[in-house]
């Protein structure tokens, strides 16, 4: 578990967006193992099987907010969901969500401008491990609960 503790330890260390981005990008390809296989991160599954239980349309459109490499949206997937858009920060991070081909639209926004988020309503919006003080910040919440249809799901995990 050391190298996934260090990672952990480090992101939770970051002030700035830019530092942010840049401790993302860098570690966008060692990302998975480090977190799923280093420490057993289960905050994704256990996210996507509240929402699958929540949520019996698997036509919904669904925002995974932070999305990172994809381990929500494999998940989501999985449990057969199609209408899947993510949006992060990272761009390495972005490539390999991309690569694994699960999401119809993938977002390079900065969650914290209220200007940047995508104009279309979803039926729910997931966050799993992205909200933090560097990371989206809580005060977010206001505009990303404006991309969630009237009656829709947000699920948040810190």
């Amino acid at each position: 578990m050391g190298r996934g503790r260090e990672f952990l330890d480090a992101c939770y260390r970051l002030t700035s967006t830019e530092d942010v981005r840049r401790f993302y990008d860098e570690r966008a390809r060692e990302y998975d193992a480090l977190l799923v296989d280093d420490i057993g991160y289960v905050a994704p599954e256990r996210t996507v099987a509240r929402i699958a239980d929540l949520l019996d349309d698997r036509e919904a459109p669904l925002i995974d907010l932070g999305c990172g490499t994809g381990l929500v949206g494999e998940s989501l997937a999985r449990r057969g969901f199609r209408a899947l858009d993510g949006a992060d920060y990272a761009a390495e991070m972005l490539a390999i969500a991309r690569a694994k081909g699960v999401y119809r639209r993938l977002f390079e926004i900065d969650l914290n401008d209220p200007g940047t988020l995508p104009d279309e309503p979803y039926d729910a919006a997931i966050s799993v491990g992205a909200f933090s003080s560097a990371h989206i910040k809580v005060d977010s919440l206001d505009h990303v609960l404006g991309l969630v249809r009237r009656g829709g799901i947000l699920a948040v995990t810190i």
